[in-house]
């Protein structure tokens, strides 16, 4: 038996029927056309601003249900939302949101926080005679650890006495971190 593909190529029909003629990308392209009415609450595409490399332009937005992939609470993925994401930021036609909106913004938060972490690590490594590099390191711990209750609080201690070492004046603010981060554990 031959695929979809290979029939479609010979211009035969495949065993799945008339809909599966032709190659894939070619399938259900002309179903919706900018001619044809929107229902209601449908938003009309802009094909010339969805990103060059979509397999089929979005001519209309519809609401979109979804279920949150991390909570699992039902969203919608409005049409308003569709039109800024593939004609705005010129996402691709493929891209979903798994998540609902308040776990995307969950997500975002982690994800700065981690990479101010890591900036903090990298700003020690480029000068470990830094005393604000090395506070900056215990603060950013204490966030992640606050937030998440993830990061080293005995690295981060470290880090602040360290700071302190290097820099007698920030003796205040080396307390007030290492009482905030004795408190995590």
């Amino acid at each position: 038996m031959e695929s979809c593909l290979e029939a479609g190529a010979n211009d035969e029909l495949s065993p799945i029927g008339e809909e599966a003629r032709g190659p894939l990308w070619w399938r259900g392209n002309n179903e919706v056309t900018d001619a044809d009415p929107l229902l209601p609450g449908q938003i009309r595409g802009d094909r010339q601003a969805q990103p060059r490399g979509n397999w089929f332009p979005l001519h209309r937005y519809a609401d979109d249900p979804r279920t949150c992939r991390q909570c699992g609470t039902s969203f919608v993925f409005t049409a308003v939302e569709q039109q800024h994401w593939y004609e705005v930021w010129k996402i691709l036609e493929l891209a979903h949101p798994s998540r609902c909106a308040r776990c995307r913004r969950e997500r975002r938060a982690a994800d700065a926080l981690g990479a101010t972490l890591g900036s903090a690590f990298a700003a020690v490594d480029k000068d470990p005679a830094d005393a604000w590099a090395h506070l900056n390191l215990a603060q950013a711990t204490l966030a992640l650890r606050a937030d998440r209750a993830e990061g080293d609080a005995a690295r981060a201690i470290h880090a602040a006495r360290r700071a302190l070492e290097l820099e007698a004046t920030l003796a205040a603010a080396v307390d007030e971190v290492i009482t905030r981060l004795r408190a995590t554990l």
